[in-house]
């Protein structure tokens, strides 16, 4: 049994949805208390719950009795296995933050893995879904056959009821045997290293510019682009910003920037050097 104490560190979600992913791949028990200790509202939130009950149908995991607002957590894997799985959060609580305990585990599955999920796209001290899709998902290629992310509805704060569907198609059935250290030997044979030393030069940046509807009349989306690009402009590389106005259940949106680099000339797509960075539409923000 692995014991974890959910207060160490700065005491957020991050160590139980690492935890989840790395006990699914490892098949690995844990235990965890003082779930999110460092948070004013310590406890499983929405999405770090609904990740478990995913995880529950996805590799079989048992669990203890757990609910919102639960501080420990005794969790159990079982063997992965492949299906279309529907994920419903409830509230704008984090597609990403929830997908942080799925897709790693779901890359090694012996076939293939649909995830729909409805949620919140965007929010407060989160990655947006975009911010996957583009910047994350490039440089996880590397392991399955195919791994791609839709975002088919905008969800924001406070109701969310976003959607995306991802697919994950694995390379191969790696994960043969009970034996971790025999599929990450065979896993590092198969696949090219991370190498991250060298950020190369600047090519081009791109970027969406996602905003409710309601917003449209003010033309809030425009101006969001046009001062993005009117600041991009010193870098002198090709600028390239899609606009999109959503219908949604609550007002907001946010922009996704990331920009990619080359080196030597190339762009490296085994190793893509790509940084973004987002920010979101509150009230009053200029």
């Amino acid at each position: 049994m692995i014991e974890l104490d959910g207060s160490y560190g700065e005491g957020g979600g991050a160590l139980v949805r690492t935890a989840l992913a790395l006990s699914t791949l490892t098949g690995k028990e844990f235990r965890v208390t003082n779930i999110r200790a460092g948070r004013k509202k310590p406890g499983l939130k929405a999405q770090h719950l609904n990740a478990i009950k995913a995880l529950e149908e996805i590799c079989g995991a048992e669990t203890n009795k757990i609910s919102l607002g639960s501080t420990e957590l005794h969790f159990k894997p079982g063997k992965l296995k492949r299906g279309i799985y529907d994920i419903n959060i409830g509230t704008a609580g984090s597609i990403s933050l929830l997908l942080q305990a799925l897709v790693l585990p779901c890359m090694f599955a012996p076939g293939k893995i649909t995830l729909n999920v409805k949620g919140g796209t965007c929010g407060k001290w989160q990655a947006p879904v975009d911010y996957l899709q583009n910047v994350l998902l490039p440089h996880l290629q590397r392991f399955p056959q195919k791994i791609e992310l839709k975002v088919l509805k905008r969800g924001y704060f406070p109701k969310g009821g976003g959607e995306i569907n991802l697919q994950i198609s694995p390379r191969s059935k790696l994960y043969k045997d009970d034996s971790f250290t025999a599929f990450y030997e065979e896993l590092q044979l198969k696949t090219a290293k991370i190498r991250l030393t060298n950020q190369g030069k600047l090519e081009q940046i791109r970027g969406i510019v996602n905003v409710s509807a309601e917003l449209q009349d003010k033309e809030v989306g425009d101006r969001i682009r046009s001062t993005a690009e009117r600041h991009l402009k010193e870098y002198d590389v090709p600028v390239n910003i899609r606009l999109e106005y959503s219908h949604a259940y609550s007002i907001g949106g946010g922009i996704v920037l990331w920009g990619l680099f080359s080196y030597g000339g190339k762009i490296d797509y085994d190793n893509p050097v790509i940084l973004g960075s987002d920010s979101l539409v509150e009230r009053g923000k200029r």
